[in-house]
C-alpha cells in the first residue's frame, strides 16, 4: 500500500507492506529527506528548530508519517526497512539526519552533543545516554555525508551501504 505524506512542502510516498508493517522504501524516503536537508540552507537557529526534542521539525514530521500510516494501515507501529537486513524505528530518521549534519565535527563532539541532549530529555528517555540503536543510525548518517563529500551522490543504494557500514541496529 503507498500512502502520501505531505510534509516539508513536499511529498513523500510511503510503500508500506501492511502484514509486516515495514515501510519496504525506507532507503528512498532516507535518502530523499536528506536530499532535501543537502539542499537547504539553514542557520544556526534553523538547525536547533529541526532538531529540537520532542517539539522539533525531525520530530513534527515523524509524528506526522506515523499518524498517516498507521491509520491507513492499521498497524500498530511502523519502522523502516533499510534492505533486506537493516531496519530501523521511525525516530531513525532523525538520528541519522543529526549524523549527516553533524559530520563537520568529530564523533566525540557529535556524542557529548547527542548525550547532552538526552540528558535535558532525561525525564522523557529515562536515561542520560544515547541508546545504541540511535547512535548506529547516527553513524549512518555520518557516513552518507562522508560518502556525498567524496563525491557520491544521495540515493537508496548510498544509505544502504551507509547501514552496513554503521551496523544498523
Amino acid at each position: 500500500m503507498t500512502v502520501r505524506v505531505h510534509y516539508f512542502n513536499q511529498n513523500y510516498d510511503f510503500q508500506v507492506n501492511t502484514r509486516t508493517c515495514a515501510i519496504v522504501n525506507g532507503s528512498e524516503i532516507v535518502a530523499q529527506e536528506l536530499r532535501r536537508f543537502q539542499s537547504w540552507n539553514p542557520n544556526f537557529l534553523d538547525m536547533v528548530e529541526y532538531f529540537r526534542p520532542n517539539s522539533g521539525q525531525a520530530e513534527g514530521f515523524r509524528h506526522t508519517v506515523e499518524d498517516n500510516l498507521t491509520s491507513a494501515t492499521n498497524c500498530f507501529s511502523v519502522y523502516y526497512q533499510i534492505s533486506t537486513e537493516y531496519y530501523m524505528d521511525t525516530s531513525g530518521l532523525g538520528n541519522v539526519v543529526f549524523g549527516y549534519y553533524m559530520s563537520w565535527s568529530n564523533q566525540t563532539f557529535e556524542d557529548i552533543v547527542s548525550n547532552l541532549d538526552q540528558g535535558v530529555n532525561r525525564e522523557t528517555f529515562g536515561h542520560a545516554w544515547d541508546n545504541p540503536d540511535d547512535t548506529s543510525q547516527r553513524r549512518m548518517g555520518r557516513r552518507i555525508a562522508e560518502a556525498v563529500d567524496s563525491g557520491d551522490s544521495i540515493d537508496s543504494s548510498l544509505v544502504e551501504s551507509a547501514a552496513q557500514q554503521a551496523d544498523l541496529r
